[in-house]
């Protein structure tokens, strides 16, 4: 009976995001739509295994379509779309702004509209760069593993792969996951991590390490001092639920379509290499 009064209320969650979504533009993002089964989306955290990649490697990113989270987007790769969340520090906004300026290929910034994450950082971006503002629709999954398993059967997997609103996002474990519906949506089959170690190793910035010849960037505020907490990845200690781990189990048993996924990680270093190699 739970799941389905999850069921119900995601429904409804589902509803109010479109009614406030209406007259909405989204060709900004839907241009990043693909009918090739062989194209990749490549998703792009800021953990140190960035750090490993060869020139061919980062080569073969920007050929595709790639997404970086939050200040994943100050690495020297030209991505595609730069995912943001809460900014609060405007040398973060500063930084990625100064990337967006200087980069020839055409990119937005993706932005989750909620009044909470409003900032003049995040303004700063979004009122003078090319922008896809989307509504969340929150699953409801009262941290059972069971409602999320199916609320995704019953109301998400349709609206994801066949009848997808680019304008709406379903909510839930992160922006990885996020990332990763907004592939599914777009088209894509294949989807490939990159610099997402969950907590194996510390930011690429941290590691000192010129990328393609470019000095690291300056965390002048110490925001990210702490090094990654692999517990927001793996539920340990945490009620987040799923899990990343949990997301992508179910994604790829559950989809409607064969998912391929995978990380650039020459080096071996990210637990989600580990992760899915063992899973998949």
């Amino acid at each position: 009976m739970q799941e389905y009064l999850d069921q119900l209320i995601t429904l409804a969650r589902y509803a109010g995001a479109r009614w406030r979504s209406r007259g909405q533009d989204d060709r900004l993002i839907a241009r990043y739509r693909t009918t090739d089964p062989k194209a990749v989306f490549t998703i792009c955290g800021a953990g140190g295994t960035l750090n490993d990649l060869s020139e061919a490697d980062l080569q073969e990113i920007e050929r595709g379509t790639s997404a970086a989270i939050n200040m994943a987007g100050v690495a020297p790769i030209a991505f595609d779309i730069y995912s943001i969340e809460a900014l609060s520090d405007p040398h973060q906004s500063a930084s990625l702004a100064a990337k967006m300026t200087g980069q020839t290929k055409p990119a937005i910034f993706w932005f989750q509209n909620r009044s909470k994450h409003d900032s003049p950082e995040i303004r700063a971006l979004t009122e003078h760069f090319p922008t896809h503002a989307y509504i969340r629709v929150s699953v409801s999954v009262r941290k059972r593993l069971t409602s999320y398993r199916h609320v995704f059967r019953t109301v998400m997997r349709r609206r994801v792969f066949e009848t997808p609103d680019l304008n709406l996002n379903f909510a839930l474990t992160g922006s990885v996951a996020r990332l990763v519906l907004l592939a599914c949506a777009l088209g894509y089959r294949r989807i490939r991590f990159v610099g997402i170690d969950l907590g194996t190793t510390r930011y690429f910035w941290q590691e000192g390490v010129a990328l393609r010849g470019v000095a690291p960037w300056q965390d002048v505020h110490g925001t990210f001092n702490p090094r990654p907490d692999a517990k927001s990845f793996q539920g340990k200690g945490s009620l987040v639920v799923p899990t990343l781990l949990d997301f992508l189990r179910s994604l790829k048993e559950d989809a409607p379509v064969a998912l391929e996924f995978s990380t650039l990680d020459p080096a071996g270093r990210s637990q989600l290499t580990t992760f899915l190699r063992d899973e998949f």
